[in-house]
């Protein structure tokens, strides 16, 4: 099927504009496989520089340059990465630009999901009770942030 009879249909890829260092790009939401691919890079970097080596703000800036490398796309035309990998968004993003768009990718994902404010009291009151039995361990990264938002909306 053509991205044109796609968009015909109201099928299009969820996306937001974004400038950075003065360029408009787009921020799009990508696959669960590739979410995946970019937990695996920060595995491999783990494997690569040694436990110690990598705290947090190391894996965060691993798993981050990866996301941005797939989720960064041409604004006029979504199929067309902008970043051939993620040594090219290390080498030429700058962290406030890494940021800026895994900050967008997060607006994203929290945007295109089901909406509070339209869930019944019994739907409320059974995430509630549902959302305290998850074995968070088993979660990747982009299933914990989603959590995590819906509880904060819940603890509201």
């Amino acid at each position: 099927m053509s991205r044109l009879s796609n968009l015909r249909k109201g099928i299009a890829t969820p996306h937001k504009i974004i400038e950075i260092s003065g360029m408009d790009i787009a921020v799009t939401v990508i696959s669960s496989s590739d979410i995946r691919e970019c937990e695996e890079a920060v595995i491999e970097a783990k494997k690569k520089h040694g436990i110690e080596y990598c705290n947090e703000n190391f894996t965060n800036h691993v798993f981050d340059i990866n996301l941005v490398a797939k989720c960064m796309k041409d604004k006029d035309d979504l199929s067309i990465p902008l970043a051939e990998s993620a040594k090219d968004v290390d080498d030429n993003l700058t962290i406030a630009d890494i940021n800026a768009i895994t900050t967008a990718y997060s607006e994203l994902m929290m945007n295109i999901g089901p909406r509070m404010e339209f869930i019944s009291e019994e739907e409320y009151d059974s995430l509630k009770e549902n959302l305290g039995q998850i074995p968070w361990k088993d979660l990747s990264t982009q299933q914990l942030l989603s959590l995590k938002n819906c509880q904060l909306i819940l603890a509201l």
